[in-house]
């Protein structure tokens, strides 16, 4: 007979996620892709004629922060061990989700490079702008490759079950 239990294996407060790998790892992102947000936001973009592309540097910021609010939630209070979410396989969507959210601030900062470099000689700061948020997607797009990159050398986040325990009796 094989007896699991874990406090990990409930629903409730998970007071030791904000100092687990996972959760300092989500805190980076997290202040990252809040970062880039600000930055992008403070540009004033769309007062520009043609600086509309910076609103895909917005969205995935915004996506992001917003994602990851709601996965903290879920980490927290571990939700993952609810009846429906505890049967979905969340090592393969954390590391999809990683590497999808790479590859969009990949994409932002490619970006927002461009846009820099082609408001460079316009009044104001825009390009210095356009600059530091790109330089703020490449540190989110490292930060998500990172956590992608664990994920995929075996190290299982917290919303995977431990192995079970048997029974000694």
């Amino acid at each position: 007979m094989v007896v699991v239990s874990d406090s990990r294996n409930r629903v409730g407060q998970d007071a030791g996620f904000f100092t687990s790998l996972d959760g300092i790892l989500k805190a980076v992102q997290f202040v990252l892709s809040l970062i880039t947000l600000i930055l992008v936001s403070s540009s004033h973009y769309w007062t520009i004629v043609g600086a509309g592309q910076m609103s895909y540097v917005t969205f995935v910021a915004s996506f992001c922060c917003t994602s990851l609010a709601i996965s903290a939630f879920i980490y927290f209070c571990k939700c993952y061990n609810g009846y429906l979410l505890n049967k979905l396989p969340w090592d393969k969507l954390e590391l999809f989700y990683s590497l999808g959210c790479a590859l969009m601030f990949f994409i932002g900062m490619c970006v927002s490079a461009n846009s820099a470099d082609t408001f460079k000689n316009t009044r104001g700061t825009f390009d210095e702008l356009f600059i530091a948020s790109s330089i703020f997607c490449v540190l989110a797009m490292f930060a998500y490759l990172v956590y992608a990159f664990l994920i995929f050398r075996g190290r299982k986040p917290r919303s995977v079950p431990p192995p079970p325990i048997p029974d000694s009796v």
